[in-house]
C-alpha cells in the first residue's frame, strides 16, 4: 500500500516537471516562411492581387 502511494506521488511530480518545461508557441515553431501569393477579393466578387503578382515578405 505504501509503495502504492510513493509511486503515485512519484508520478504526479514528474508529470507537473515535463508540464513546467513545456515551450511556448513562439518557441516550437521553427523554421523559415516565405511569402507566395496575396489575393483579396471585393464585396462585387472582383478579386485583386494589392501586392502584385511576386510579393515580398
Amino acid at each position: 500500500m505504501n509503495k502504492a502511494i510513493i509511486a503515485i506521488g512519484l508520478g504526479l511530480a514528474l508529470s507537473s516537471a515535463a508540464f513546467a518545461q513545456q515551450k511556448s508557441a513562439k518557441e516550437q515553431i521553427v523554421g523559415a516562411w516565405t511569402l507566395v501569393a496575396v489575393t483579396s477579393e471585393m464585396d462585387d466578387g472582383q478579386k485583386g492581387e494589392p501586392f502584385g503578382p511576386s510579393p515580398k515578405g
